[in-house]
Parts: structure tokens; C-alpha cells; sequence
């Protein structure tokens, strides 16, 4: 879902779960400056609804998801740029004790 929502609004998406975190950048577009790119996180909260999460500009934010880099155009590269920090602050926080779920494939018989 992550992959169609930055697509069609040409936007970075954010997801926010217990079960999985994820960043979503727009796999067929040339990025525009990074101070006109738009960000927007939700939140799937208690297994049933998404809501909105505010985010600042130095707030961590997941990784990005794997099929970006796998299907994207070369022209979408410059998406990654601003956010590499903010990803690599991310990682560095969980440590290696973490249960966050950063893949975009998840198995729901392990959960």
C-alpha cells in the first residue's frame, strides 16, 4: 500500500506500526528540491485504523522500504538524499535488541 500512496501523491510516506516501520518514496518521479518534498506519517494503531503522526524535520524515520531500490527509475534517486541521516539515526537507536519489523514482507503465522 505504501508503494501506491507515494506513487499517485508523489510524497514520502511513513509508516508507523508495532509490527512493522517503514519509509515509502516515490519510485517513478525526479525528486524536487527537499524543501518542497512532503512528508506525511501514519500511524496504524491497535490492529484496526491509521491516524496521522506529526513529525518534525529532525524526527528519526524508518527505513526505506527494500522494493524501492530493487524497481525504482534512476531518476528517482535523488528522493533518498535528504532523509539518509534521519534513517541512519533510526537503525542506530534500535539496537541490536530490537523487535521492530523494518522488511516489507511479513509472515503473519510468526506473529
Amino acid at each position: 500500500m505504501g508503494h501506491l500512496i507515494a506513487s499517485r501523491y508523489n510524497i514520502v510516506l511513513v509508516h508507523l506500526s508495532i509490527r512493522q516501520c517503514l519509509t515509502y518514496l516515490p519510485p517513478r518521479s525526479v525528486s524536487p528540491a527537499p524543501l518542497h518534498h512532503k512528508l506525511i506519517a501514519l500511524g496504524f494503531v491497535e490492529d484496526c485504523h491509521f491516524v496521522q503522526v506529526f513529525l518534525d524535520s529532525t524526527s528519526l524515520i524508518p527505513p526505506i522500504a527494500c522494493n524501492w531500490r530493487n524497481y525504482r527509475y534512476q531518476c528517482a534517486r535523488g528522493w533518498e538524499i535528504p532523509y539518509v541521516p534521519r534513517i541512519e539515526a533510526f537503525r542506530s537507536s534500535l539496537g541490536t535488541n530490537s523487535n521492530v519489523a523494518t522488511q516489507e514482507t511479513i509472515d503473519l503465522d510468526e506473529i
